[in-house]
């Protein structure tokens, strides 16, 4: 399939080859695809390798919506990924979507703080993205366990944003939890609105944060997920099903998110602590 008549559309499954594949890091690789997509920062696809599996993958970048391309960043941590990270450039992968509710510009903001724990950076790049081809100011804080595993940098600015680092063993940036930055960052900057992803015990040490200083946080979930379209039901956290009614979320559907921060189900829909 050439790249003019390439597009991805939500409810069919279009093999693309891989156009080419970035090492992030020995665990990260991000894999572009020449194709029009139409995708929202926050939104994901599900990629399928035949005989393996499927698996849902924020979108990391996007290059236009006519003629363009996309990118999603993988990290090797299960047995769909690792069968992933042998894929080469000219590889077929299988893709659905975009799927899910993505995140929500404020019209007026003119400057915003993305946190993003380990692998959480990916999708928010691609809001990252977005949000400075509009001119909003960004303070990008990404927490990593160490300098090897922070992802992104580069790209990130290159964008043009704030980027702010926080390692568990202070390998690079600051030494402790990315929300302690973020914390620090709202008591002495005029942030208009928060967005995060990654770990969920730290979006919701992140959202207590930004409740205490009445700040409105988006975050996006991860649930385990078969199918995208909110049928199995296998990604439901509380009341809502992840892929469907997020997965974005915000402070006002906490009190559906009964389980955020506490259980998590596994491939089997048992729930088990986080």
């Amino acid at each position: 399939m050439k790249k003019s008549d390439a597009f991805v559309k939500k409810d069919d499954l279009a093999f693309l080859e891989i156009a080419g594949v970035e090492n992030e890091n020995p665990k990260v690789k991000t894999f572009y695809f020449e194709a029009s997509l139409n995708a929202e920062p926050g939104q994901f696809v599900m990629l399928w390798i035949p005989r393996v599996d499927a698996k849902p993958f924020g979108v990391m970048s996007q290059t236009g919506k006519a003629r363009g391309g996309f990118a999603v960043t993988v990290a090797n941590v299960g047995a769909f990924t690792k069968k992933m990270f042998a894929l080469k450039k000219g590889n077929r992968v299988g893709i659905q979507g975009p799927f899910g509710k993505p995140f929500e510009i404020p019209k007026r903001a003119k400057r915003v703080a993305l946190v993003a724990g380990g692998f959480g950076a990916a999708p928010l790049a691609f809001l990252a993205q977005r949000l400075r081809a509009k001119r909003v100011g960004v303070v990008f804080i990404e927490g990593a366990r160490t300098k090897a595993n922070v992802i992104l940098e580069k790209r990130l600015r290159s964008l043009g944003v704030d980027f702010r680092v926080a390692t568990d063993d202070g390998s690079a940036g600051f030494k402790g939890y990315c929300t302690l930055l973020l914390e620090e960052a709202l008591k002495k900057e005029k942030i208009d609105a928060v967005f995060a992803c990654g770990p969920e015990r730290m979006m919701q040490a992140a959202v207590k944060i930004c409740q205490t200083h009445k700040v409105n946080v988006q975050f996006s979930l991860e649930r385990f997920m078969k199918c995208g379209y909110g049928v199995c039901g296998q990604c439901a956290c509380g009341s809502k099903l992840v892929c469907s009614d997020g997965p974005v979320f915000e402070t006002r559907d906490l009190p559906e998110l009964v389980d955020f921060g506490k259980t998590r189900r596994d491939a089997s829909g048992a729930v088990m602590p986080l």
